[in-house]
């Protein structure tokens, strides 16, 4: 009897086994293509739709077909890809296969949540999924790279967009969440991105700023930060996550740890203050990371924005005092302008001026850093919706998800007045 019990359990664990091992079918569904169909009339535009709503299981619709003539992208598993790629034969829809079988698994990728993803407040882990899946789908013009480590060792990864040309072209940089809270300004910078990369063979604005710079995004320059807010009771955490002399009170706040005239107004050498600017200047990895790459890149940096919420506001150096910057007027004139174009384009008022005069005191921030340091005229803070009513009130960074495409496009114009600015001064227009 007992040798029976004994042969029954190995007989269990050998079908457990067999049960564990990866099928074929498994395979297939861990590697994706990339699809890009032509729809060329309407109702093959409206069949693909169509397509899109049923949500059939290896399929997801990244960029959707929105018009007749314009392309849509389409990640298909390998199990799914000849039934799709049949349909769309059977419809007449021309197509590519952009990417065949990519292991998203050795990249630790996930392939859900790619509809819709500027709809809804994306985690750390889909952030980072997406901008691998751009750097794979448009390889011929996007480059994902590391720009540094976090303290828990989590990636901090800047996105450039860059069409391939034998001229060098001048920089526009980006740098998004660098307080863990502010949610909206992340998935903004994600909105301005995505909308560059997916249209910019259909926007006469897209192909300018593309054609003539450079443009480099950090979406998350906080990740420690940013997933903390996803724990209960983190809500509205704002800086790192690195340990400090009293373990109640970890994290340095980022925006006070660039060298810049650190430790002045605005700081707080309270180490549980939400301002504590750290033990010394860049006592953070990720402000040491971002630094480091600026300093690389300082002869290219024509452009630098640092995005955040809230307040609806467009600002300039000086943060650590209320003396004027040497570019003052140069820079209010482009800031006034941005705000006007934001003006008209959504009835939304931006405020601009002076970060220690329209907002408050902030020694050691980012701008100061770029600005005083890097010797770069055009470095700006932007904050986004919604206005400052309470200075002590939270509840400006708890924003609806409906206002991540408002804000994004506010974002983009920024952008684009910026690049236009640039084209001007650096006379690129030629």
């Amino acid at each position: 009897m007992e040798a029976i019990v004994k042969l029954s359990l190995v007989w269990m664990l050998v079908a457990s086994l067999v049960d564990a091992a990866p099928t074929d079918s498994d395979q297939e569904n861990r590697q994706y293509s990339l699809v890009r169909a032509f729809p060329d009339t309407r109702s093959q535009v409206d069949f693909l739709h169509k397509q899109r709503y049923q949500k059939k299981a290896g399929i997801e619709f990244w960029k959707p077909a929105d018009w007749p003539g314009r392309h849509t992208d389409i990640w298909v598993s390998n199990a799914t890809q000849k039934p799709f790629t049949d349909l769309l034969k059977k419809q007449n829809i021309f197509y590519k296969v952009r990417v065949n079988n990519w292991n998203v698994s050795d990249e630790e990728v996930i392939m859900e949540n790619i509809d819709h993803f500027d709809r809804k407040y994306q985690s750390f882990e889909e952030i980072t999924s997406e901008l691998k899946r751009l750097a794979k789908g448009y390889s011929e013009k996007v480059n994902l790279f590391e720009i540094g480590k976090s303290y828990y060792n989590k990636s901090i990864y800047g996105i450039q967009i860059l069409k391939q040309s034998a001229k060098k072209k001048p920089l526009i940089f980006f740098m998004c969440g660098i307080h863990g809270r502010e949610w909206l300004a992340i998935a903004s910078c994600m909105y301005v991105v995505r909308m560059m990369i997916f249209n910019d063979e259909y926007e006469n604005d897209l192909q300018i700023i593309t054609n003539h710079f450079e443009v480099v995004f950090v979406p998350v320059l906080n990740p420690d930060g940013y997933i903390h807010t996803g724990s209960k009771g983190g809500r509205f955490w704002r800086k790192t996550r690195s340990k400090t002399r009293d373990k109640s009170c970890p994290g340095v706040d980022l925006n006070r740890n660039f060298s810049f005239r650190w430790g002045g107004g605005g700081a707080s050498i309270d180490i549980c203050d939400e301002t504590y600017c750290g033990p010394r200047p860049f006592s953070e990895r990720e402000s040491r990371a971002i630094a480091s790459y600026l300093y690389k890149r300082r002869n290219d940096l024509t452009v630098f924005v640092d995005v955040h919420t809230y307040g609806q506001l467009l600002s300039h150096p000086w943060g650590f005092t209320r003396q004027s910057s040497f570019h003052q007027q140069r820079q209010r004139n482009v800031l006034g302008n941005i705000a006007r174009r934001i003006f008209h384009a959504t009835g939304k008022h931006y405020n601009y001026g002076q970060t220690s005069s329209i907002l408050y005191e902030t020694a050691g921030d980012s701008t100061d850093w770029v600005y005083g340091f890097l010797g770069v005229v055009h470095s700006y803070g932007v904050e986004l919706m919604p206005r400052l009513t309470d200075r002590r009130s939270l509840a400006g960074f708890r924003q609806h998800k409906k206002n991540i495409i408002p804000s994004g496009r506010v974002l983009f114009i920024v952008l684009n007045e910026l690049a236009k600015n640039s084209l001007t001064e650096l006379d690129l227009t030629s």
